[in-house]
């Protein structure tokens, strides 16, 4: 079967799961990215972030709250694992305020629809609930709005 997010799995072991999850996180100011099971290995990942970035001592204590949530250890028992992560350097973004947190930092932006063939780069000039501005890095710094229906996901643009 292999890796799939939670929202297309079907269990209803694993849809009590991720209402557990909701509400644990929920109670810590927590948003969950997604949830992902990977039946090769009977893991369960659980990516979890904070509109200003989220900690390592927030996650601990929020994998914690988890563990000790008696529903959830008698859904997992030994037939799975988990694990509690918040999102990479290299992770997509999708949601608003990953969008605002990144201002000012240059970005790919794969956009949906056929119109446009390249991912979009540039840096993030505005950001808010429904739109993001971006500076193209060309020569002549064209500007480019897009709400957030039209992308697909993007990418932090590292400099090493």
């Amino acid at each position: 079967m292999g890796v799939i997010p939670l929202s297309l799995y079907k269990g209803c072991m694993l849809e009590k799961i991720k209402e557990i999850t909701a509400k644990i996180a929920e109670e810590k100011n927590i948003l969950i990215d997604e949830i992902v099971v990977d039946s090769n290995i009977n893991n369960i990942r659980i990516i979890v972030d904070k509109i200003d970035g989220i900690t390592l001592e927030e996650l601990t204590e929020f994998s914690r709250t988890l563990s000790k949530s008696e529903i959830f250890e008698n859904i997992i028992g030994e037939k799975y694992r988990y694990e509690v992560t918040s999102p990479g350097t290299y992770s997509k973004m999708t949601k608003p305020y990953q969008f605002i947190r990144n201002l000012n930092r240059d970005v790919k932006i794969f956009v949906k629809g056929k119109d446009i063939k390249r991912p979009i780069i540039g840096k993030i000039i505005k950001a808010d609930d429904e739109k993001i501005l971006i500076e193209k890095n060309n020569k002549q710094k064209n500007m480019i709005e897009l709400n957030y229906q039209e992308i697909n996901y993007a990418k932090l643009k590292l400099k090493w």
